[in-house]
């Protein structure tokens, strides 16, 4: 497969051939139109590469916040297992971070991203435990109220 580069200087534009495609990130557009069909993009610009990934990981962050507010805002039985699976996302989202995007990310951003997940994580461990916790005391409440009725 050939991998070209185009660069734009005012009114010069060059064609540059690429061989090496591993510095770049690759990524499928999201176009709608069907005059052109393209399959893969690879950017080699670190800015414009920084600018996507953010947004990419900002509409993921955006979407965990959400499901996280729903989770701690509901106090029903199904909250724990809500949260456990949340919990799951969560950590999905910090290893496509620290895996996959790493190299493409500035430093400061990716601890940023970190440390907003790690938060994420903290609310739902402690709804988690908060629900376990509860759920353990009627247990045992019940448990003792029937010993007290059988004597």
């Amino acid at each position: 497969m050939m991998s070209f580069l185009i660069k734009r200087n005012d009114d010069e534009q060059n064609i540059v051939d690429i061989k090496d495609s591993s510095l770049g990130y690759d990524f499928k557009p999201n176009i709608k139109s069907c005059d052109i069909r393209v399959n893969k993009i690879t950017l080699y610009n670190s800015s414009m590469i920084d600018i996507i990934l953010s947004k990419k990981i900002e509409k993921a962050f955006e979407r965990l916040v959400s499901i996280t507010y729903d989770i701690l805002t509901t106090d029903d039985e199904e909250s724990s297992s809500d949260a456990s699976i949340a919990l799951d996302e969560v950590a999905k989202l910090r290893a496509v971070i620290l895996n996959k995007y790493q190299k493409f990310l500035k430093k400061e951003k990716e601890e940023e991203y970190i440390k907003k997940l790690r938060f994420l994580e903290n609310e739902l461990r402690s709804k988690i435990v908060i629900h376990n916790v509860y759920k353990g005391l009627i247990e045992q409440e019940e448990f003792t109220e029937e010993r007290g009725h059988s004597r």
